[in-house]
């Protein structure tokens, strides 16, 4: 019985930190409007606002937030901030965001006020997105007797900025054009490229995309695919499209081949929908120390984003991994997230 009532204490104490975590992420955000100060007496309805104020709520981890005003001034002398942390949160009946009680925060406004802040939990609450917070300020270092300062604001929650849609979609296509490979030293002007190659940009759902170089070749020698998955992209300040960093994907080209590879993320990018892509190939089984090879390649501007279709690398029927190993699985369902060659074709499960 001991047992049963402490694993359903732990539920409890479990899901209430799920839904604390809920509600601190619901409120989190900056809400701007109208601020009231009063020095020694309440704040009455002849106050005077001081208008376009801000207030920032932050969720925490833990499932409380922190309330900060920033850049605090007083009768024309800049305070600073006052930021009160660790504030708990929860839902009244009404469906109101009601902030709980904690100790007084300690303060240093404007370098010489040593003050005290409380967020009151009996007037302050987030109602309908509108924030109406009470900040009780205690003066302490006044004189003989500490002075209130009473700071109320009043705002509305700013709307979220919409976030910028991925580019991925955008460069998702089959590129065509030379392949640049030079082993141990890096490429130059020098380097004779391979012509007529393709490079296949996969766009995901989640705004990365996949880079995928198949039927790869080196000194006459087929490896099988370069395949790099989940590159997160963005846009630059000159509308480029370039690609994030992201680890090492590991590989086995032409079946003893170990090795790593990684986009560029410094020199990779598409521009004018033409494809620049730098991967770096480390070959780590090439004996005690590993050896680059690099690998460079660079559309000629044309891309066939209109249909994306991954060339077929093999024409054996079944399913494998990328890297040539048989699957036992009765079909594309059965199989795990990733990419696979099925009958012939690559293709992405999801």
């Amino acid at each position: 019985m001991k047992k049963f009532l402490l694993t359903a204490a732990v539920l409890l104490c479990t899901a209430f930190g799920a839904r604390a975590q809920s509600v601190a992420a619901d409120i989190a955000g900056n809400y701007t409007g109208d601020l009231y100060i009063s020095l020694a007496a309440p704040i009455t309805d002849e106050t005077e606002p001081i208008t376009g104020q801000q207030v920032t709520l932050t969720a925490g981890e833990d499932g409380t937030v922190t309330l900060a005003l920033y850049n605090f001034e007083f009768g024309g002398a800049p305070l600073g901030d006052i930021v009160v942390p660790d504030l708990p949160v929860s839902v009244d009946a009404d469906g109101n965001v009601r902030f709980g009680e904690i100790a007084p925060v300690s303060l240093v406004l404007g370098g010489i006020i040593e003050a005290t802040a409380q967020v009151n939990p009996t007037t302050s609450l987030v109602s309908d997105s509108r924030l109406t917070a009470d900040i009780d300020v205690m003066w302490t270092n006044a004189g003989e007797v500490p002075v209130p300062i009473y700071v109320r604001f009043d705002g509305e929650q700013a709307a979220a900025p919409a976030p910028d849609p991925s580019p991925a979609a955008d460069i998702a296509g089959d590129y065509t054009g030379d392949l640049y490979i030079s082993l141990a030293a890096p490429i130059t002007d020098e380097t004779e490229p391979i012509t007529g190659q393709q490079v296949t940009l996969t766009a995901g759902e989640d705004g990365t995309v996949t880079l995928a170089l198949y039927n790869f070749e080196f000194g006459g020698a087929p490896l099988g695919d370069i395949v790099v998955p989940d590159l997160p992209v963005s846009v630059d300040a000159d509308g480029n499209v370039r690609f994030g960093e992201i680890a090492p994907v590991s590989l086995v080209l032409g079946g003893i081949i170990e090795a790593t590879a990684q986009v560029n993320p410094t020199t990779s990018l598409v521009s004018d929908s033409r494809l620049t892509a730098d991967i770096d190939v480390m070959w780590t089984n090439a004996g005690e120390v590993p050896v680059p090879i690099y690998v460079r390649f660079v559309s000629d501007g044309t891309s066939g984003i209109e249909s994306v279709t991954a060339r077929p690398a093999r024409s054996a029927s079944g399913i494998f991994t990328i890297d040539g190993r048989r699957v036992n699985a009765t079909g594309a369902d059965a199989l795990p997230a990733g990419l696979y060659i099925i009958d012939g074709r690559k293709t992405f499960v999801k």
